[in-house]
């Protein structure tokens, strides 16, 4: 009833349910130019374990497709997988794994129409390193002014393809690379 009345939305529901959709999500950052780490859906454990195995460092995160478990309503957060922690029972729905990205820390991206404010969220314990939901009371914030040009064009380009006009978007930032003395992070794009 509520997608029929003729207002102001900030977000159409029918364009954040699509936006919600992690496959769809996923390939339309990267054709909007952002970072993507290599991602597998699949229900097939020999597959999962073959694309694991491949990675550098033979780890990948595994993200649930939804939002609830088996059983009844509760979150599921990203788990870092390896090849010999797959089980048969993969082969019971679709998965996604991503490539596992060592973080310094974590950037919660807000755009507001033109917008975009950003803020650091720094892990304080081994939980919150790996998903930040894991453990809220271990976690600091720092504003972040400096949001990469190419993750600003991505976003807007994403926005655009969805027909959002606003969106909070987790990237994880990496410490590679230094350019004069100052760390110059690099954003994959992390959905949650």
């Amino acid at each position: 009833m509520l997608t029929s009345l003729t207002c102001t939305w900030i977000n159409h529901p029918h364009h954040n349910a699509v936006a919600d959709c992690q496959p769809v999500a996923l390939a339309t950052a990267a054709r909007s130019g952002l970072r993507v780490p290599p991602t597998l859906i699949t229900n097939d454990p020999a597959e999962a374990r073959s694309f694991i195995t491949s990675l550098p460092d033979g780890r990948a995160a595994y993200k649930p497709l939804g939002n609830t478990a088996p059983g009844g309503q509760r979150a599921l957060w990203t788990t870092p997988v390896t090849a010999d922690q797959l089980t048969p029972a993969v082969q019971l729905t679709a998965h996604l794994f991503q490539a596992w990205v060592d973080k310094a820390y974590e950037v919660r991206l807000t755009a507001v129409d033109d917008h975009l404010f950003a803020a650091e969220i720094h892990a304080g314990s081994e939980a919150s390193r790996v998903d930040f939901r894991r453990d809220y009371d271990a976690l600091t914030y720092a504003t972040c002014d400096d949001i990469p040009h190419t993750v600003r064009t991505g976003v807007r380009q994403l926005m655009s393809a969805f027909r959002l006009r606003y969106v909070a978007m987790d990237f994880l930032v990496t410490s590679k690379g230094v350019v004069r003395g100052r760390r110059q992070p690099q954003w994959p794009v992390c959905f949650c």
